[in-house]
């Protein structure tokens, strides 16, 4: 089984999230389904009913206030610490 890993912007359940939901839903017995979420929420609480994999790393949201000159200089530490968190849980 193929692993898949999904980075999702929010853990509310709305629109996209629903769509997400209904996604993994009808994959998860095919492929490996991992979540990434930034909190906890609705749709983890559904992912969890489903038996699917999700972690609570920060997610990096990609908008115009991202750009700003103060933001730029904070976007590789915000990588560096999403990927550290989640090389940790995955050992």
């Amino acid at each position: 089984m193929k692993n898949i890993l999904f980075i999702h912007q929010s853990a509310d359940l709305y629109g996209s999230d629903k769509t997400l939901l209904y996604l993994l839903e009808s994959i998860k017995d095919v492929a490996n389904v991992i979540v990434v979420v930034p909190e906890e929420g609705p749709l983890t609480e559904e992912f969890k009913k489903l038996n699917i994999e999700v972690f609570i790393i920060p997610v990096i949201k990609v908008s115009r206030q991202l750009f700003t000159n103060f933001n730029v200089f904070k976007l590789p530490f915000q990588i560096y610490k999403a990927v550290s968190i989640f090389k940790k849980i995955r050992e």
